[in-house]
């Protein structure tokens, strides 16, 4: 596995890979290394010190989050139920609403919901809130998810498919 490693490592300019050594001296050992020790096994130390740093592609520079505003309808808990387990991919996004959650004392949904960009993964909730004669979906402020694109694809898509339950369309441009 080291030599593996080092192999990988090797590839980038990003490095400096001083020569792997065996068995080690070390003043403080593993409980796994005294064991795989005592089995008379050798242990491999493969360093790899940073030289210079690569270049990163970012997917959240957008920092803007788009909020959906729906009529003011009645909605009920029953017709979020449609949403349970719904999900949606898009080239390398993803999200899958997981729970949903309803305070009806102020008229308020939370959807549980987890999301993926290429590997990486999320967990929120959108919160679905009834304001003076309106209703808006939006990220909910008690999770801080990265604003990436399934993260934002979520919370318009489930703008256009609360739109589609209620019978008046889709959702064609989000507030931000």
């Amino acid at each position: 596995y080291a030599q593996q490693a080092y192999d990988f490592a090797a590839q980038w300019p990003y490095f400096e890979l001083p020569a792997i050594t065996t068995n080690p001296s070390r003043p403080l050992q593993t409980k796994y290394e005294r064991k795989w020790r005592k089995l008379g096994r050798d242990i491999f130390c493969f360093r790899a010190i940073k030289k210079q740093s690569a270049p990163l592609s970012r997917f959240t520079w957008e920092v803007s989050m788009p909020h959906v505003i729906l009529p003011d309808w009645q909605l009920t808990l029953e017709q979020l139920k449609e949403l349970h387990n719904w999900q949606v991919s898009s080239n390398s996004q993803f999200f899958i609403i997981k729970e949903i959650y309803h305070n009806p004392q102020n008229q308020r949904f939370l959807l549980f919901t987890i999301s993926k960009d290429y590997t990486y993964m999320q967990k929120f909730y959108i919160a679905i809130e009834h304001q003076i004669e309106r209703w808006i979906v939006k990220l909910d402020d008690t999770t801080l998810p990265y604003r990436t694109p399934a993260v934002k694809m979520a919370v318009f898509e489930v703008g256009n498919r609360l739109k589609t339950i209620m019978g008046n369309g889709s959702a064609t441009q989000p507030e931000e």
